[in-house]
């Protein structure tokens, strides 16, 4: 039996019992642009002080709550005490329901794709409104906010790095493309993780899996990103190796107020979140077992607010 009791006087507090669902998880909606928006948040079993937030992005296709618990991010949060917030993206045509394979969720990150019934969404307003609510309901460390996802999502946090740099200390993409960018007003560190054996964004480029059409769509190679950000940063010289975490990562050095980027490749993995719950699509490759939310917590937890 799972009992939870939240208590807002300046804090919150949840308490759940063994054997029932994550403590504190709260889904809420806001109008946003003329549309109804919701978001799921997870507070840590132990919600003390000011807590650190991960907005986490899915793919295309995929669910905020199911990437809270498919990427492993509910327990991680329980584990080291962080808000974990799975976003929803709206489907390509918003007037109808979402279907996966017809009328998926996708988010607006720059590429023009995922527009054409929709026209414009400023996606990064929605995230604006769901820190902003966000606050309302937990006590929340504003240096150490973070936002990191898959794909579309990948994406999605690219261009979040770019357009909210004075809400977000730092942005992690996996296998997402930096389609649009800009200098931001302030500098943001960056990581960007892409997978050797990903057939929908191949590392080298070229064509691509598009798993909606069933053809191949034309995709950048994964270092172009990297090589952007290094622009859009004005970062110095040529990137050096460093190992960490089991990844051999390009480090830039020279950035902009001190800001990090770092790139590296996830050997034998596919397009899915690596180490995540598996997601029974084998044509998009293999998963392998390196915990890519782990990895990218412990580097967000070096990179506070610039």
């Amino acid at each position: 039996m799972t009992a939870n009791i939240l208590i807002r006087a300046g804090f919150l507090l949840s308490i759940v019992f063994a054997g029932g669902a994550h403590a504190g998880d709260q889904t809420e909606t806001i109008s946003v642009g003329g549309y109804d928006r919701t978001y799921l948040y997870h507070l840590p079993a132990k919600a003390e002080g000011k807590l650190p937030v991960v907005l986490i992005l899915p793919d295309a296709g995929v669910s905020g709550a199911a990437a809270l618990k498919d990427y492993r991010w509910n327990g991680l949060a329980d584990k080291q005490g962080f808000v974990a917030v799975g976003l929803q993206a709206l489907p390509v045509d918003p007037a109808r329901g979402e279907l996966f394979q017809t009328n998926p969720w996708f988010w607006s990150d720059g590429s023009g794709r995922g527009n054409a019934k929709r026209g414009h969404l400023d996606d990064s307003a929605y995230v604006e409104a769901v820190l902003d609510d966000l606050a309302e309901h937990a006590k929340i460390d504003t240096q150490r906010v973070y936002a990191v996802g898959l794909g579309n999502g990948g994406s999605m946090a690219s261009e979040l790095g770019q357009k909210l740099p004075r809400r977000l200390a730092a942005v992690a993409s996996v296998a997402g493309h930096a389609w649009s960018l800009d200098t931001p007003d302030k500098p943001v560190s960056v990581l960007l993780l892409y997978a050797a054996s990903d057939p929908v964004d191949p590392v080298e480029g070229g064509l691509g899996m598009n798993v909606w059409s069933h053809g191949f769509d034309q995709r950048p190679p994964a270092r172009k990103s990297a090589d952007t950000w290094a622009a859009a940063l004005k970062c110095s010289g040529e990137p050096a190796q460093a190992d960490t975490g089991g990844l051999s990562l390009l480090s830039w050095h020279g950035c902009t107020g001190d800001a990090a980027l770092d790139y590296a490749i996830v050997p034998g993995q596919g397009h899915h979140w690596p180490g995540g719950v598996d997601d029974m699509m084998s044509s998009l490759g293999p998963n392998s077992d390196f915990d890519a939310a782990g990895f990218i917590w412990t580097w967000f937890s070096r990179h506070p607010k610039a």
